[in-house]
Parts: structure tokens; sequence; C-alpha cells
């Protein structure tokens, strides 16, 4: 039942994956296409009002040489209006004095006929002057005509612009998904579904069989090491550690339950000098208890989570090398341990392994090593196979390689590791009893799972 349940849970959380990425390149090809159309239709608009400004130009230059033709009519009406009057006043006096009296009959006749010339000649420029008057006006209308145009045609850009890709999808009857985003999806939809089992088979037929005949990785190739440098305590699930006269304990938070009085301090690095290196093993946000008088101190250290953790002193002695794997350090004392790394960037097998970067403790001192469960040790037997996760600490002067230990449905179905690591020789490690409790949550368990994989590539 748990299988059916795990199953579809898997089928439809990846399914949902798969439509929100639909959905991410639907939203995507329709905003680029929307983009598009609105930059046609924009363009299309800015050619009207181009033109329709071009001919607002040219009616502006037409109703000012009408203008100019108007003025210059009125000005010749106006002469010739003036010269009207003058006759006409002239012909009035001289009627209130007496026909004739004045001028005589031949002269008031040659002004009453240059009275009736000027008029007929100032009939035809008034006709010419009204017609004017009346191209202005109509001028005058179509650059109206023409404005109100641009204005709703500026409306319908300002329209278009606040035009979203739902509009476009609603008003465009086109398919959005192109070739290459089918393509894309199919891709990720392999990947989802059939990626897993892909990588487990190229991992089970290719790489296990490759890593079982390769010859044993040897991170430190050491001689003269002897059986004193490194000494395994005890494992207990509470330790009380005595700090002496100018000795210090540095704890991870969450590790240390009773303290008597001293300098307590934080130690955000370990070692300052190598940060990095640090933070890849988890020695980070740490406390220091120190002890600067000649009373003894003590400090309790156990899980304040889970009292299932078991915890195990390491005592090295001028060792060269210890691994332990990240975040299961609890509590480091010694000022001369230090940490080095070594990268295997050139060794085939490493890159096999997933590991080319080795992160490890150098020098005199003690690492207190938590576990899973119960922790062992192993110092005599030879030739030993141990899951690989079940590893919390080994020696860098053992060899070791990879072997495949399950057969291939069991390694897809249940998500147990394919490898054992097979210590030829006679192999120096910690071995916790179980690998813990994984979050279930799928999106945590997947963050975790790719965290796990850099980190092991990295030596975390």
């Amino acid at each position: 039942m748990k299988i059916i349940f795990d199953f579809t849970r898997k089928f439809f959380s990846r399914l949902i994956i798969l439509a929100l990425i639909a959905l991410i390149l639907i939203a995507f090809e329709a905003y680029k296409e929307n983009q598009a159309d609105i930059d046609k239709r924009i363009a299309k608009i800015d050619k009207k009002i181009n033109l329709l400004k071009i001919s607002n130009e040219k009616i502006s230059q037409k109703i000012r040489n009408l203008e100019i033709k108007k003025n210059t009519t009125l000005k010749a009406v106006n002469n010739k209006t003036q010269e009207i009057n003058q006759i006409a006043k002239e012909l009035k006096q001289n009627k209130e004095k007496n026909f004739g009296h004045k001028l005589g009959p031949v002269k008031y006749s040659k002004k009453l006929f240059r009275l009736s010339q000027l008029q007929l000649k100032r009939l035809p420029l008034w006709i010419q002057y009204t017609g004017k008057m009346f191209e202005i006006v109509e001028a005058t209308k179509e650059m109206a005509i023409n404005n109100t145009k641009i204005a709703t045609l500026e409306y319908q850009q300002t329209v278009i612009k606040q035009s979203n890709i739902i509009d476009y999808i609603i008003l465009h009857n086109i398919t959005l998904l192109k070739t290459h985003h089918l393509i894309i999806l199919a891709s990720i939809f392999y990947s989802l579904f059939f990626g897993r089992v892909t990588l487990k088979a190229i991992n089970y037929y290719i790489f296990a069989p490759l890593a079982r005949i390769s010859s044993p990785i040897l991170i430190n190739d050491v001689d003269n090491m002897t059986e004193s440098s490194i000494r395994y305590g005890t494992p207990q699930k509470e330790i009380v550690l005595p700090i002496k006269n100018n000795e210090s304990l540095v704890v991870k938070p969450g590790w240390y339950t009773l303290s008597t009085a001293g300098l307590t301090r934080t130690r955000f690095f370990w070692k300052r000098s190598k940060p990095f290196s640090c933070y890849a093993m988890g020695l980070i946000n740490m406390t220091e208890f120190r002890n600067n008088n000649s009373a003894l101190r003590e400090i309790k250290i156990a899980s304040e989570i889970n009292p299932n953790h078991a915890v195990i002193p390491v005592h090295l002695q001028d060792h060269p090398g210890y691994i332990v794997r990240h975040n299961h350090v609890v509590a480091i004392s010694g000022d001369t341990l230090k940490l080095e790394k070594k990268w295997q960037f050139w060794d085939w097998r490493s890159w096999l392994y997933g590991n080319i970067r080795y992160v490890y403790f150098t020098g005199t001192g003690s690492i207190y090593v938590h576990g899973h469960g119960a922790v062992s040790t192993n110092d005599a037997i030879a030739n030993s196979h141990i899951k690989e996760w079940h590893i919390i600490g080994m020696d860098t002067a053992t060899p070791f390689k990879m072997t495949r230990a399950d057969t291939f449905i069991n390694y897809w179905l249940n998500k147990k590791p394919l490898y054992d690591i097979h210590f030829p020789k006679q192999g120096r490690f910690l071995q916790q009893q179980s690998l813990g409790i994984k979050d279930e949550k799928i999106f945590r368990s997947l963050l975790e799972d790719i965290m796990v994989a850099i980190g092991k590539v990295l030596g975390f």
C-alpha cells in the first residue's frame, strides 16, 4: 500500500511540475508574441498618424498661402473702397451745392463713370476674398478632422499598450506551444518520469562494473604510520569531558548540555584561516569553552534532539589525515589539529566514486563524532564490505574501492545505496548503525539529494 501511495504522490507531483513548466512556456511565448503583436499594431497606427501629420503640415502651408492671398485681395478691396468713398463724397458735396455749380457736366459724368467702374472692379475682388475665406474654413475643418483622427489613433495605441497575455490568448486562436517547446516538454517529461531510472541504469550497468575492476583509491600514501597515531574511545550517548588549565573544547550548538564556570565564546569558523573548508565540514557557529585557571572545568556533550545519537572520541597523534563525514563532528579539542584538503582531479577513479575533493583532519588532538544509533569501529577485520552511507569516519591511509552490492530492481525501487565500500586490506573506519530519518516531503527530499550530491563531489 505504501508503494502505491508513494508512486501516486510522485506521479502527480511530477505531473504538476510538468504542467507548471508548460504554463510558463505558454506564458513566455504568449508574452513574446503579444509584444510582437503590440509593436506591429503600434507601428501600423504610427504610420497612419504620420500620414495625418504630414497632411496637416500641407494643410497648414495651404492655409498660410491662402492667408497671404486673402490679405492681398483684402488690401486691393480696401484700396478700391477708399477710392470709391472719395468719389462718392465728392459727388455728394457737389449735389448739395447745386448740380453742375462746382463740377461741370463733363467732369461730373467722368466721376460718375469712374465710380461705377471702381465698383465693378471691386465686386470680383470681394468674391475672390470670400472664396479664400471659405477655402481657409474648409482647410481648418479638414485639419480639425485629422486632429480628431490622430487623437483616436493615439487612444487606440494606449489601449493596445495596456493589453496583456490573457487578452492575446483570448483574442487570438493560435498555437502557443511551438515545436521547440514540445521538444523541451518532452525532454522534461522524460527527465521527470524516466530520468531517475535511466541514471540508475547507467550507474548500475556501466559505472558499477568499472568501479569493480578498478584499483583501490588511496588518499594518503603513508608508510611510517604507527598504530598509536589513531585511538578510538568508547561510544556513549553522553560524555563528560574535563578541560585542564589553558586547554579548550570547541562544541557545535545543540550538543552541550552542561558546563561549569569558565571562559565561553563563539567561534563562527573553527579555523578562521580556512573558512571554506570549515563550512564544507559543517564546523561553523561553534562554541569554545576554555579553562584559564587551575581548577578543572567539565563540559557534558550529548544530543539535545535525538537521544539515540552516540558519540565516539577519535584521538589522533601526529596523524596524516582522518576523514569525518559532513555534520558528524560535534566537538574538537587540540590546538594543533588542522584541516587539510586534497583534490583528485586527474584520478578517474575519484570521478567514478563521485568525490574529487577530500577534506580531513591532521595533527594531534581529539575529534568527537556522532552517529545514528550504535557506533562501532573496525581496526582488525580485513577485506571488509560496508554500505557507503554507514561510514562516518575513515583513515586516509586506508585503500578502498566501490563494489556493486544490490540488484537493479531493489536499487531502483527502494532508494538504497548501490555501492558498498570495499576495504581490501585492514580497514580503519567508523560505522553508524542507521542512516537517520530522511525528510519525506518531496521538495525537501529533492533539495537534500541535490545538496548531498554536490557535497559528495566537493568533499563535504
